[in-house]
């Protein structure tokens, strides 16, 4: 008889025989044949037998595991504690081209598969990864942009997805590793009159579009977005004169879309409410309002960059943008009050030995504004731990027992990232929007007005500024006593470097009478002189289309003065009424 389906076995007829009775032939043999199947129907200790179906365990657990070595083995609890089903070790290959196995080896990529790993090295370009000897997949971000070398730095740990057959994202699990504030990677072009802004993909995180509620929504713009400005919609701009186009990502009920505006109020697009935009068309064609593919009614947006262009014709997009700048680091905080702060801090030190002054700077991982102004995708670098040494005699421009803080920034260098410092009077603007041209550092290091470098930096590089340090020497130049105060960029400190007053001075510039001009910049101060017509003269200025108002009402053939200010992305026209001279001095 076989068992009953519920594992009890009856022995077959016959049994059980009787005591001092002859036992049938027949009884023993089909009773012991009877044992012998069910014997081999039973689970041998030593393996021998395969099961043939599943094996309910009633609640109990197989104890004494081993771990498992194989795909078609479970894993034990430590094991799986261990996450050594996921740890691949140390990659090998190349930088750029890395090998890496878990045990067991995988046999096959597929989507959701999770592994874990250590750099050998720093990654330089695009990347590969092969898992278990299988083809190479291409590495991701965590935007989704395929690496361009800095991702990967020499002996951090990294996570990495597969999302397809052919691709991989990374992320950077080391807590070590400090994440600078990220740009944006945006475009513009022109063509048949058209201008075409693109942002390329990322997640953004978005807040709600219920002002009562604190929930961020992350959202992947998973392919590049653009919204296109027809020919003959001006956005409000004027012919032969600059404008700054803010870009904006909106959030479209979890879709993120592209909106474009003039933006020259004095309203804060701090991101902290909500936004309509308009359908962009071929009338398109007033300041202060952000247009998009598809008008959209009170959502979540985030401003994500600029380009600046410049059309003979307003609404006739001939002429490709002259400066296309990503959101990020000191890159539009003038439009955000307060301004924006970054989650993560520099690691910065200093130190004075021999009269000399030494700065360090930890390494880290920078996203750089490109190179060219014309281009919005940034540079991602792994930077390596960093020093500048300013020799005695160094001055930087400071004076003797006096406090001077003194910037610090890291120079692209054609992705040889160079330390730098200067100070911080520098007039040079240190907005991260513009490139620098730094000198080698030596005892001759004695103007405020120069950004000094550790070592040789090429021409017109993009540069990230990561903190300061305040000092005071009772002779400058001569470094007996270390900084007093030391902060990396990060947060609120250095935010202001953005702001109004600073990295500014006054420059001879030219408002022509009854020209409408644009401040896509942190807000100036301004001041005119001249003198009156034989009439009784005026200069009239208006912002914004606002009320015209005199800024000095002058005698008849009489000299004149008079100061304005114009805030942060405004327009403005300044008319002369009966006058013979007038010159214009701004903070720039």
């Amino acid at each position: 008889m076989p068992r009953n389906g519920s594992g009890v076995y009856t022995l077959p007829a016959g049994n059980p025989v009787i005591s001092g009775t002859s036992i049938s032939s027949v009884t023993q043999n089909n009773t012991m044949s009877d044992v012998a199947a069910e014997l081999t129907n039973s689970i041998a200790a030593d393996g021998q037998k395969t099961p043939t179906a599943d094996l309910p365990m009633g609640n109990f657990r197989h104890t004494g595991v081993s771990d498992g070595t194989a795909r078609n083995q479970y894993a034990s609890v430590g094991q799986t504690q261990d996450s050594a089903l996921l740890w691949c070790g140390l990659a090998t290959g190349t930088a750029n081209d890395l090998t890496f196995s878990p045990n067991p080896a995988i046999t096959a990529y597929s989507v959701g598969q999770v592994f874990r790993f250590q750099a050998a090295s720093n990654n330089t370009a695009a990347t590969t990864i092969a898992i278990s000897g299988l083809s190479p997949v291409l590495a991701l971000q965590v935007s989704g942009v395929a690496c361009v070398g800095g991702e990967l730095l020499a002996n951090q740990y990294y996570e990495v997805f597969i999302d397809s057959t052919s691709t991989a994202q990374l992320r950077n699990v080391s807590k070590s590793v400090q994440s600078a504030a990220k740009i944006f990677s945006i475009n513009g072009s022109v063509a048949t009159n058209i201008l075409t802004c693109t942002l390329n993909p990322v997640s953004i995180d978005f807040r709600s579009a219920t002002l009562g509620s604190g929930v961020v929504n992350t959202r992947t713009v998973a392919t590049a977005i653009t919204v296109a400005v027809p020919d003959t919609a001006t956005l409000g701009t004027t012919s032969a004169t600059l404008s700054r186009l803010i870009l904006l990502a909106i959030d479209n009920a979890g879709t993120v879309e592209l909106a474009i505006g003039n933006w020259t109020s004095s309203s804060a697009l701090d991101e902290s409410g909500l936004i309509s935009t308009t359908t962009v068309s071929t009338g398109a064609d007033s300041a202060n309002i952000f247009y998009s593919t598809t008008g959209r009614s009170n959502v979540p947006y985030r401003v994500v960059g600029f380009v600046e262009s410049t059309q003979a014709t307003a609404g006739t997009w001939a002429t490709a943008p002259s400066m296309i700048q990503g959101t990020g680091g000191e890159a539009l905080v003038y439009l955000a009050v307060p301004p924006t702060a970054s989650s993560t801090m520099q690691s910065i030190s200093t130190s004075v030995a021999g009269n000399a002054l030494t700065v360090n700077a930890a390494a880290t991982t920078i996203d750089f504004p490109n190179s060219s102004l014309t281009s919005g995708s940034p540079f991602r670098v792994a930077v390596p731990a960093l020093s500048l040494v300013a020799p005695s005699g160094a001055t930087f421009g400071a004076t003797n027992a006096v406090q001077v803080r003194l910037i610090l920034l890291i120079a692209y260098n054609a992705g040889t990232p160079v330390l730098c410092i200067t100070n911080a009077s520098n007039s040079t603007p240190l907005n991260e929007e513009n490139l620098i041209s730094p000198t080698t550092v030596g005892a001759g290091s004695t103007s405020a007005n120069v950004i000094y470098s550790a070592s040789t930096v090429s021409a017109n590089s993009p540069y990230r500024v990561i903190g300061f340090i305040d000092i005071t020497e009772a002779t400058a130049g001569v470094y007996a006593t270390d900084a007093t105060l030391k902060r990396g960029y990060g947060g609120q400190i250095l935010a202001q470097l953005g702001s109004f007053g600073y990295n500014q001075s006054y420059q001879s510039v030219t408002r022509t009478s009854g020209v409408t001009y644009y401040n896509p910049g942190k807000p100036f101060f301004g001041n005119i002189a001249g003198t009156s017509a034989a009439a009784v003269g005026n200069v009239y200025l208006s912002i914004n289309g606002g009320v015209t108002f005199s800024l000095c009402v002058i005698s008849p053939s009489s000299g004149y003065g008079a100061a304005y200010f114009i805030p942060a992305n405004c327009s403005f026209v300044m008319t002369d009424s009966n006058i013979a001279t007038r010159i214009n001095v701004e903070t720039r």
